[in-house]
């Protein structure tokens, strides 16, 4: 946005001058609280200012959303299409197969509703293939794909689905398996054509360049460092080429620049330190914020907020906490 400013007209050498003036709107926040028995989106319309416990505005929980183990099982997911306003949300398996449910009109969807859609089964060739249990889900606005981390059965290995057409009637697109643990957490880089992958509890990340062409180029990226249960999330800053990773045990978020280029093991550019089994990253861009779980209880979490992103190192603060979490498992904004 641009402002023109004319000085005071009564002083005779009067003149215009342009500023290029950044307005960063606020943050919206879905937040997937995997809790048992009865999981839930905590949805935050203003997260740039919210702070505190039960500070959503709104929150979609109930039988009617499946999002409960009788009747479907917790959220782990999510992923917000902001050209459509539709909301994904990967619901893992409970006491029903694990589905990707899809909440239209998702900047004012409340409470106990039912989804929209139920992505659940679709056709390869004269084969059908059944999800078990979704642990992520990102959807590319700008193709209307959706990119679909599924765990298998025994939660030793997973497949990674993609599908098109993802707003009206999802159609299969491509298939392919994942033997590297179950795949825990996904991010793509629209633009690089790149899909991220986590490992459960691995020590890397596997990189799945020209991901939506037929055919793609896979790399491992190791994080010298990582310890115990390991990685378990990955935010990708596409503008920047950075990728955030939570490492669980080891209460850090590790950040790698350049990520697009590289192959192999590599120190983390930085790490952010200080955390209590981080669970899942949100990247705020506009702000220069990341949003971050962190354990704050035996059986509870909140989501702390970091300052300055692009540049912390080393022990961090929260600016503020949004708490009230059984297990602030993923997280979506726009």
């Amino acid at each position: 946005m641009t402002f023109t400013v004319t000085d005071n007209a009564a002083i005779p050498m009067q003149g215009q001058r342009s500023l290029d003036i950044r307005i960063a709107r606020p943050l919206g926040l879905s937040v997937a609280d995997f809790s048992t028995p009865s999981g839930a989106v905590n949805i935050f319309d203003n997260a740039s200012l919210a702070n505190g416990a039960s500070a959503w505005t709104r929150q979609i929980k109930g039988t009617l959303t499946t999002l409960d183990n009788n009747v479907g099982g917790p959220p782990a997911g999510v992923s917000y299409d902001v050209t459509r306003n539709i909301l994904y949300v990967a619901r893992t398996r409970a006491s029903d197969n694990g589905a990707i449910l899809a909440f239209n009109n998702a900047g004012t969807a409340n409470d106990n509703i039912a989804p929209t859609r139920t992505i659940r089964t679709f056709t390869i060739g004269s084969n059908h293939f059944s999800l078990n249990s979704p642990s992520d889900v990102f959807i590319d606005s700008g193709n209307d794909r959706i990119y679909i981390a599924n765990v298998d059965v025994g939660a030793t290995s997973g497949t990674i689905v993609i599908l098109d057409s993802a707003s009206t009637t999802p159609t299969f697109r491509k298939i392919f398996g994942f033997t590297i643990g179950a795949p825990a957490a996904i991010s793509l880089d629209a633009g690089r054509d790149i899909l991220y992958v986590v490992p459960s509890q691995g020590p890397g990340i596997i990189a799945y360049d020209n991901v939506s062409t037929p055919s793609f180029l896979q790399r491992t990226i190791a994080i010298g460092g990582v310890t115990g249960v390991g990685l378990v999330d990955v935010k990708i800053d596409p503008a920047t080429d950075t990728a955030y990773l939570a490492d669980f045990d080891g209460g850090r978020v590790f950040v790698v620049n350049n990520v697009s280029q590289k192959s192999g093991a590599y120190a983390p550019d930085r790490a952010l330190t200080g955390l209590s089994n981080p669970n899942s990253v949100f990247l705020d861009v506009a702000h220069d914020r990341l949003y971050v779980s962190n354990r704050d209880g035996m059986t509870s979490y909140s989501v702390g907020v970091v300052e300055n992103m692009s540049s912390v190192n080393g022990p961090v603060s929260f600016s503020r906490q949004l708490s009230g979490f059984g297990v602030a498992a993923g997280m979506t904004g726009f």
